[in-house]
């Protein structure tokens, strides 16, 4: 594979699909992945951000029989595995998921086993030789637990999960890579906090086997997250570069922008139609004086909204789909993704895996949700990706 082909690196994000069972990701495989490939690649293969839950992790790191049907499947449909979430353990299409989706945190040992299951069951599904970036849970909500302690929480357990990945490089000669994913409201959720994760936290974890186990440590950047919490992805991901942070995961999204609210009842009031049950949909807003102001949900900004209208922008943690620069009456960062997508392309050395991961389209307003809808829609996101990586 050439690192440098934006084609080789893409791939999209199967957590859009309610798969919790091993049963259950096979079908993914054989019906909305195979159709999103036949659309998006045909004659070729196509590249998965394939999500793992807790309970397939398990049945495939304890079982060859298991993990060798499903890369005989992926290999039929002419799937292959380009990065791994490891982020959400489960119940990620429930009803309600909202903070649940961060349990177990950092600060649980079943995160730590749940890992190392993920771990050993890429090592099952991919080549020898492969690379595979594996993205996870950076810490905990601070809602819950905050403060400069929980990065230590987090480097720990990250140093040991990179230990089980060095030791199963040398059996099996597949490297997997850990890469923790800043999100608003998390541990790690600004530049700042990534920095001082990857310089001082992590290397007093790693202690003497920084030189054995950092090949193993990395971390995904997600374009719609750094939308909302810092404006500008682009200039997010050269900050990130500037403090010596390697990006070896990008996750290709976009989020919802409402510019001069004040200005734009109209938007303001279509942006309720985003405030759903099922997911936190964090605000991040800059004011009149270019501080950065942040909501833990949309109902936090409309039960308070004369002191959130006068702000200059939001951005809204929804993951919008890539290919539309408005949905449901509001816009999207679409354009910013776009960029941030060229200047990536633009830089020298290998390309990060380069994930699409629109997993709302189920909330989406007036997406119907079919089948051949979604495959048209995911692919059709591909297309937009890699034109931006093209352009």
């Amino acid at each position: 594979m050439n690192p440098r082909d934006p084609a080789a690196r893409l791939c999209y994000g199967t957590n859009v699909h309610p798969a919790e069972d091993l049963e259950s990701l096979e079908a993914v495989l054989d019906g909305p992945a195979a159709a999103v490939r036949a659309r998006f690649a045909p004659g070729g293969t196509l590249g998965l951000g394939l999500w793992l839950p807790a309970r397939v992790a398990a049945e495939l790191a304890g079982s060859e029989k298991a993990a060798a049907e499903v890369r005989a499947r992926l290999r039929d449909r002419g799937l292959r595995v380009e990065t791994v979430n490891a982020f959400p353990a489960g119940g990620f299409h429930a009803a309600v998921v909202k903070e649940a989706v961060y349990h177990p945190d950092w600060s649980d040992p079943v995160r730590l086993a749940y890992t190392r299951d993920v771990a050993r069951a890429v090592t099952r599904l991919v080549e020898p030789g492969t690379t595979c970036v594996v993205s996870t849970l950076p810490g905990t909500w601070k809602a819950w637990r905050d403060g400069p302690a929980e990065r230590g929480v987090l480097a720990r357990g990250a140093a040991a999960a990179a230990a089980t990945m060095a030791d199963l490089e040398a059996e099996t000669s597949v490297r997997v890579v850990l890469a923790p994913e800043p999100e608003p409201g998390c541990t790690l959720e600004t530049i700042e906090e990534a920095a001082d994760f990857w310089n001082r936290d992590l290397p007093a974890a790693l202690g003497r086997d920084a030189d054995r186990l950092l090949p193993h440590l990395g971390l995904t950047a997600d374009l719609c997250h750094l939308a909302v919490t810092e404006g500008d992805p682009t200039d997010a991901l050269a900050r990130l570069r500037q403090a010596g942070v390697p990006v070896v995961k990008v996750q290709v999204s976009a989020a919802l922008a409402v510019d001069d609210p004040a200005e734009n009842p109209a938007t303001v009031e279509a942006l309720r139609a985003f405030d759903e049950p099922r997911w936190l949909h964090q605000v991040g807003a800059r004011g009149t004086s270019g501080a950065r102001r942040r909501a833990l949900d949309l109902p936090e900004v409309f039960g308070d909204l004369p002191s959130w209208l006068p702000c200059r922008e939001w951005r809204v943690h929804f993951h919008a789909p890539l290919h539309r620069d408005e949905v449901a009456g509001v816009p999207t960062t679409r354009d910013a993704t776009a960029a941030a997508l060229r200047s990536l392309a633009a830089r020298p050395g290998p390309l990060p895996a380069l994930e699409v991961e629109t997993y709302t389209w189920s909330a989406v307003p007036g997406f119907s949700g079919s089948d051949g809808d979604l495959a048209a829609a995911i692919a059709a996101e591909l297309e937009f990706a890699r034109e931006s990586l093209e352009g």
